[in-house]
């Protein structure tokens, strides 16, 4: 963790957004139309409306775009819409679609499943007012890294169980799916960006020990990941939670769905925000290419 682990969520937030320890590969980049909007949703059996922030990232031209709908990653306790600005307007510019960014509720003020439930219903959302944001609601991408690859890939499942809309593509980059803490050998191997005591920080902050074996916290236990969007996971080679990725990426496959793996090398947990060099280079132009084809519908099992 780039912080001590002994300060509180709040400050590490407040300096996160700041931005200037961030050295990533796409910094800076200029985006045709950038707006901050709220969205009202109702969490799944409910009738509370919320208010939740999003941030809505619109390429140039004529619409209706494709739409991924992006939750940044953080532990489920830091970062925010600020701190990956940076990606959204990558993937807007690059994979010429709609971004819409969404803030949803941190720990350890909003604690699982709150998150969780956040994430499904502005998917809900987005999908039924696609229109209103200028966007093809048969065309839309979930994307998150890490705590944000976990929240994408739950929602679509949840959307397949619950009768949701169907998405065409989940973008997991470096997804967290395995909170249990089950042994995976890139655990202890040269670790970057994240070791095991911060896994437990961001844990403790979130989830109780009763609550990591819910499917909704660790994806990779769920018995039927079948009839899923097509998935791209990406991982890093210097990663701990490398391995629990790319085992839930070949569950997705051995499950029937279209599902591509791509580790890149000398890098570590975060590195798409932390690392300027030619891999965050060549991992960014690869997943704009995958959201590409996916928004027609090209990848196939």
């Amino acid at each position: 963790m780039i912080f001590p682990r002994s300060w509180p969520p709040w400050l590490m937030r407040k300096i996160i957004d700041n931005g200037s320890y961030l050295k990533n590969y796409v910094k800076g980049e200029r985006t045709h139309s950038i707006e901050n909007k709220k969205i009202t949703i109702k969490h799944y059996g409910t009738t509370e409306e919320i208010k939740l922030p999003v941030r809505v990232y619109t390429p140039d031209g004529p619409g209706p775009f494709p739409i991924v709908v992006f939750f940044h990653g953080g532990g489920w306790v830091i970062c925010s819409i600020e701190s990956h600005d940076s990606i959204c307007r990558y993937f807007c510019n690059h994979a010429e679609c709609v971004v819409i960014s969404v803030d949803y509720r941190l720990a350890p003020e909003y604690k699982f499943p709150i998150p969780v439930e956040d994430a499904y219903a502005s998917a809900v959302y987005i999908s039924q007012h696609a229109q209103e944001f200028n966007g093809d609601a048969s065309r839309i991408c979930l994307a998150g890294d890490s705590a944000g690859g976990n929240l994408s890939t739950v929602t679509t499942i949840l959307s397949r169980d619950r009768g949701g809309p169907s998405f065409c593509g989940q973008l997991l980059i470096y997804p967290s799916c395995d909170l249990t803490g089950k042994y995976y050998p890139s655990h202890s191997g040269k670790c970057l960006n994240l070791t095991e005591n911060d896994s437990r920080w961001f844990s403790k902050h979130y989830i109780t020990p009763e609550q990591r074996s819910d499917p909704r916290a660790s994806p990779i236990l769920i018995p039927d990941l079948s009839r899923l969007p097509p998935a791209l996971v990406v991982t890093g080679e210097h990663d701990r939670i490398r391995d629990v990725g790319e085992a839930y990426g070949d569950r997705l496959a051995a499950a029937g769905n279209a599902t591509t793996m791509k580790r890149f090398d000398n890098v570590g947990h975060g590195f798409l925000l932390v690392s300027p060099g030619e891999e965050a280079k060549a991992a960014f132009e690869y997943m704009s290419d995958w959201l590409i084809l996916a928004f027609s519908n090209k990848h196939k099992v």
